[in-house]
């Protein structure tokens, strides 16, 4: 039987993989839980904690365009 976990243990595990330097996949088999369960707690997180996930912005600059040869 699986074991439940708190919020507060999902955002370690988060936490804990961020920092680890592995992907996702690699953390989670280490850990031994189902990729898809840590997927939907780190987007349930962010989502409460109003936080968007690296690398997502509503802006952009000169410097995001890229000129195109006709």
């Amino acid at each position: 039987m699986s074991r439940r976990r708190n919020k507060t243990e999902w955002q370690r595990l988060i936490d804990e993989q961020t920092t680890s330097g592995l992907s996702q996949q690699a953390f989670c088999q280490q850990v031994g839980i189902p990729l898809a369960t840590f997927g939907y707690w780190k987007r349930k997180l962010q989502a409460e904690s109003g936080s968007r996930p690296t690398g997502s912005s509503d802006t952009c600059s000169l410097a995001d365009w890229v000129e195109l040869p006709p």
